[in-house]
């Protein structure tokens, strides 16, 4: 009984002072941490996403700052906490933040273009009011513009966050669900805070309670968001390994027809090397047939040599003269036969030494 009262003693002394039992301290450094450890990723990774992710929980911490009256975190941010010393401010800061960071999270701007283009339109001007809202303040020094001003802007913000969300169900991203379900939880977790809050104040009690649940909300939604941020990063990696996959496999296919195409090419070559020898060798062949008949044509000019036939058929013309029928008959046909076979000796490529004497 002892042991449960004490138990209790405990976890209602972490609900009711989140500022005083560390966890308010333990809420910042983990965000602060996120913080960092992004922003270094935004140099490694070069994607502005992690820049804006960085700032969204920057200006969470700034926000929150005020509930700090000392300590690491005070000391380190108190040079930016006194340039703008304005809750609101940093709150309004995150909130424009936490949109850009969901929308480059989701790639809204590939996948619906025109819905991107309104929602940051209504953003600027979101945007535009906020900044006209705190040079008014500076000018008049009346608080009343920061604090009716978010409640406007909060107003704004919700509507445009309700309209946002429309496109963010039909997102083909498997990593939309880290952002939807984190988002819902610090929405859940901040409205019930905010309900715990107003009814605290209304009967004059501490307001310190609803901060457990907003920082509780805050730590859930943030490690969902860190995940998402790894799943993205992952998917991104695998979409990189298998686009180098499919380059090193179209690589090898290049080289493979790389290699077949030289083949055809020395194949061709080949080719017409051997067609060129061919054409070479029948060129040669032609040159030679042409010397061979020239060589024929002059082994029968030798053999009928016109000073000889003259002389050969002035003799037997002399015969016929003097009417010498028998020897004009036998040296006619001597020679007959003798043209009969110097020109049948044209006709064939070899002639055998009798022939010849003969």
């Amino acid at each position: 009984m002892v042991d449960g009262t004490l138990e209790q003693s405990y976890l209602e002394y972490f609900y009711y002072y989140p500022f005083q039992n560390g966890f308010l301290t333990f809420t910042l450094g983990f965000l602060f941490s996120l913080t960092v450890y992004h922003f270094l990723l935004y140099f490694q990774q070069k994607d502005t996403l992690y820049l804006y992710y960085s700032g969204y929980t920057f200006f969470i911490v700034l926000s929150q700052l005020i509930h700090i009256p000392d300590g690491f975190l005070y000391r380190l941010l108190y040079p930016v906490k006194i340039v703008v010393n304005y809750p609101m401010v940093y709150t309004e800061a995150y909130y424009i933040l936490y949109f850009v960071f969901a929308f480059k999270f989701l790639n809204v701007k590939e996948q619906f273009p025109k819905w991107h283009n309104i929602c940051f339109k209504i953003l600027y001007v979101v945007i535009g009011f906020c900044v006209l809202k705190l040079v008014i303040y500076f000018f008049t020094g009346d608080y009343y513009y920061l604090d009716f001003g978010y409640l406007i802007f909060t107003l704004l913000m919700s509507i445009l966050g309700i309209i946002t969300y429309i496109p963010f169900f039909k997102m083909r991203s498997p990593v939309k669900y880290y952002l939807i379900v984190g988002s819902m939880i610090l929405f859940v977790f901040s409205v019930i805070s905010l309900v715990i809050y107003e009814d605290l104040e209304s009967r004059g009690l501490s307001i310190e309670a609803p901060y457990s649940i907003l920082y509780t909300g805050y730590i859930l939604e943030n490690v969902l968001f860190s995940l998402g941020l790894g799943h993205k990063q992952k998917l991104i990696l695998d979409e990189r390994n298998r686009s180098q996959e499919k380059l090193i496999a179209q690589f090898k296919e290049n080289e493979e027809l790389r290699v077949e195409v030289q083949a055809q090419l020395e194949e061709n070559m080949k080719a017409m090397k051997i067609k060129a020898e061919a054409e070479r060798l029948k060129g040669l062949k032609t040159q030679y047939d042409k010397e061979l008949a020239e060589l024929k044509l002059l082994a029968l000019r030798s053999q009928m040599n016109p000073h000889f036939i003259f002389n050969s058929l002035n003799s037997i013309k002399r015969y016929i003269i003097d009417n010498d029928k028998e020897k004009a008959v036998y040296y006619m046909n001597k020679f007959a036969k003798l043209i009969r076979r110097i020109l049948a000796s044209t006709m064939e490529k070899e002639s055998s030494l009798a022939d010849e004497l003969e």
